[in-house]
């Protein structure tokens, strides 16, 4: 077979060989890349029915994207009929392999089983069972990273325990009670087949074993195995209970889905660490207890003992994450860490239980004076996080520290090191750690949540972030920078789903400042956004800009709802949704209002906060209230031009004309040639009475349209502030057909 040529494979070398077929490492001479083809014993597909499940379920796994999963490119036959799979070749060994070389350390254990749950997540949740979880069916890279392969196989030969010839549905040992006994299966067999795996990861043997298979099937579906710690004392009880509840032969006693297994694991990570602080005080007491003073001593130690561990366990439900603090000096990283910060507040904004301020406020306490408990006071939380970095040309080194503000007191501190291929990874981790610590309650499905685990490319990521960094200023060179990283993040890393969906959401913004038509960007965001939930379902980012879609450019209101609200499910901790804004376009205001005021929880001294909570009660005509949120916006921001256009438009409204003329002039002071201001001012200035200025916005307004896209909404607003009408109406034909800008809106203006 080496050397041959299959479709378009070359035939490298020989990787493996097993009962499911033989491993060869080929080159794709069409895409050059190196690939794994497997081909599978003509026997196991001489059955059409049997070789149709195969091939139905194997398109299934293909289109699982996770980095715990093995990917599969491709099926296909030689000229023989010999079924061969397609999948990516990965540098490492098999766990069977890893195994039998030496024991795995506790660490390497809980760390390889963690993996697999979050692939068996990603894969239950996509309806797709393995059925033949095992050692030999987990790749271990020579990057750390865990992959499981075969999906599909166990199906290849039905899912009885034995056919007539004595083939068995995997290997017999690694079976659940269920599958033993022929009965139908679902994710909780895999969940029983990684707590065998797990059991023999710890103490180096199966924890049921037999030279003869129908005894082995009776062990296990009637004996219980040895306890781990008769095998290997220094198992923690606390996982030998995680172990054997995963292996429990009930399913309903078993864990009932992979979240709940992660969950439980990292629980364990974060429990092993308490127990240090109280091995010390057992030593330390036995010192100290002596004489007639024991007594006294025993109750003092216990006092602190109980005092460290009831702050320990003590709930923290609000945090702030301030910037990353860069060790190395050198400013053009700034960026770099920014974004981390970014994405750690993102990954903890998954968890509902835990409130944590958005990067809006907390990016003005880079390289503060202030104190931790000033920082908290100001931004209404109960606890600090203080992160410091260093990024070397390979890796990331980074420590990260929780500290209580009242009194100071550091919870949590830990130190991290990975390579710059597991950036994503690296911040879920770090989000995680935080929420431990915290010690807030969180669902099985925030657990999975947190559980990112792709790697990818240093350079695509590295284009994703500045991407992301300039996508935040709405500014059309700016914007058009963050387009190009983006796309050249998705060349270098065609699956990566926040690449996708930082590019819907950059043209979303192009449509929203006018610097693209409407209809143009929109269906170039549609495009990147469907692309991004392709690779990612979850994706947070991605259902927002669906979502903004469907509200601002397609008016279709129940269905951008839906994705709102998905968007919003997926980050409940989160703000930097249009939801608000949606809610107060339908009318529906006290909701809107709700929302504002959650987001502004999450941003308490971002000006941009208040003035979206100003722009929904204004809206609801609550004037007053408007105007007081306006003016703490100009507080925290005095040269915020939006916020004086507003504050005019909010005076002109209750007919306070001199304030209103008043913050118009100064809005256009500070931003002469934005189209926003300039219609909101050129309203204010005609129900004013100041025709004349109201003329001169709107001829900028036209003058600008000759440049580049203007919303012809916004010079409706002031022809009819004028009393022209017909130039309104033409003005409004126009905006409908490009689905302008503020479109939306027309069914709640207070124009006149």
């Amino acid at each position: 077979m080496i050397g041959q040529t299959i479709s378009h494979f070359n035939i490298l070398e020989k990787l493996g060989e097993g009962g499911m077929g033989v491993v060869y490492k080929a080159q794709d001479t069409k895409l050059k890349r190196t690939v794994a083809l497997k081909f599978l014993p003509p026997e196991l597909t001489r059955d059409p029915e049997a070789k149709q499940r195969f091939i139905h379920e194997a398109q299934a796994a293909s289109a699982l994207q996770h980095t715990n999963i093995c990917t599969i490119h491709d099926i296909d036959s030689t000229p023989d009929h010999q079924l061969f799979i397609v999948m990516d070749c990965y540098a490492g060994e098999t766990l069977k392999q890893k195994i039998e070389q030496r024991p795995l350390t506790i660490e390497e254990a809980i760390d390889i089983a963690t993996q697999v749950a979050q692939g068996l997540a990603k894969a239950h949740e996509s309806g797709i069972i393995h059925r033949d979880i095992k050692p030999g069916n987990i790749m271990i890279g020579n990057d750390g990273i865990a992959r499981i392969v075969d999906f599909g196989l166990a199906k290849l030969t039905g899912q009885t325990v034995m056919t007539k010839t004595g083939r068995t549905v995997g290997t017999v040992a690694y079976m659940s009670p269920e599958q033993a006994r022929g009965e139908a299966v679902d994710g909780r067999t895999d969940i029983w087949s990684l707590g065998v795996v797990l059991y023999e990861m710890l103490t180096g043997k199966k924890p049921f074993e037999s030279d003869y298979e129908q005894a082995l099937v009776y062990s296990i579906i009637n004996q219980d195995p040895k306890p781990m710690r008769e095998l290997r004392p220094d198992v923690p009880e606390a996982l030998e209970k995680i172990c054997l509840r995963a292996m429990a032969k009930d399913v309903k006693a078993r864990y009932q889905n992979a979240a709940e297994l992660i969950t439980d694991l990292e629980s364990y990570k974060a429990g092993s660490e308490l127990s240090k602080p109280t091995q010390r005080f057992t030593t330390r007491r036995r010192k100290w207890v002596y004489g007639s003073m024991a007594a006294v001593a025993v109750f003092a130690v216990i006092a602190v003992a109980m005092y460290i561990l009831s702050w320990s366990s003590a709930t923290i439900d609000s945090i702030a994450v301030l910037p990353f603090e860069d060790l190395s000096g050198d400013s053009v990283q700034q960026y770099f860490y920014d974004e981390m910060t970014i994405s750690v507040i993102d990954e903890i904004a998954k968890v509902k239980s835990l409130r944590s301020i958005s990067w809006q406020s907390v990016k003005k306490f880079r390289k503060t004076d202030k104190s931790i408990p000033e920082i908290a006071k100001e931004l209404g939380v109960q606890a600090i996080v203080s992160t410091q970095g260093r990024r070397g040309e390979k890796n990331v080194k980074i420590s990260v520290k929780l500290v209580h503000a009242s009194p100071e007191k550091t919870v949590w501190q830990e130190n991290f090191d990975r390579s710059l291929g597991n950036i994503v990874i690296l911040q879920s981790e770090v989000a995680r750690a935080i929420v431990r610590a915290s010690n807030v309650s969180i669902t099985a499905e925030e657990a999975t949540a947190l559980s990112r685990s792709q790697t990818v490319d240093p350079e695509a990521y590295e284009a994703f972030l500045r991407g992301r960094f300039f996508s935040r200023s709405w500014t059309e060179d700016r914007l058009k920078k963050a387009l190009s990283y983006f796309q050249r993040s998705i060349e270098l890393e065609p699956t990566f789903a926040d690449a996708y969906a930082g590019l819907a959401g950059v043209y979303n913004t192009m449509a929203l400042c006018g610097i693209l038509v409407p209809t143009e960007a929109a269906c170039k965001a549609r495009v990147a956004a469907q692309k991004a939930l392709e690779f990612d379902e979850t994706s947070w980012a991605a259902h927002n800009a669906l979502a903004t879609i469907l509200f601002q450019f397609e008016w279709k209101w129940s269905e951008a709802e839906d994705e709102f609200r998905r968007a919003v499910s997926l980050k409940p901790g989160g703000s930097g949704t249009l939801y608000g804004v949606y809610l107060t376009t339908i009318g529906r205001f006290d909701e809107a209002v709700s929302e504002s005021r959650r987001v502004q929880e999450l941003n308490p001294v971002s000006p941009d906060a208040y003035f979206y909570l100003a722009f929904v009660l204004s809206y609801a005509q609550r004037y007053d209230e408007s105007i007081a949120q306006l003016k703490k916006a100009l507080e925290l921001n005095p040269n915020f031009a939006n916020a004086y256009m507003m504050l005019g438009v909010n005076y002109a409204q209750i007919r306070m004309y001199a304030e209103a003329l008043a913050a118009c002039k100064r809005a256009i002071q500070l931003m002469p040639e934005d189209p926003f201001i300039l219609a909101g001012c050129g309203w204010v200035f005609a129900v004013a009475g100041e025709r004349a200025e109201a003329q001169k916005c709107l001829e900028t307004l036209q003058r600008l349209s000759a440049r580049g896209y203007v919303a012809p909404y916004f010079m409706a607003q002031i022809h009819d502030a004028l009393g022209d009408l017909e130039s309104a109406v033409k003005c409004l034909e126009q905006a409908y057909n490009e689905r302008a800008t503020n479109m939306i809106g027309l069914r709640i203006e207070n124009w006149t």
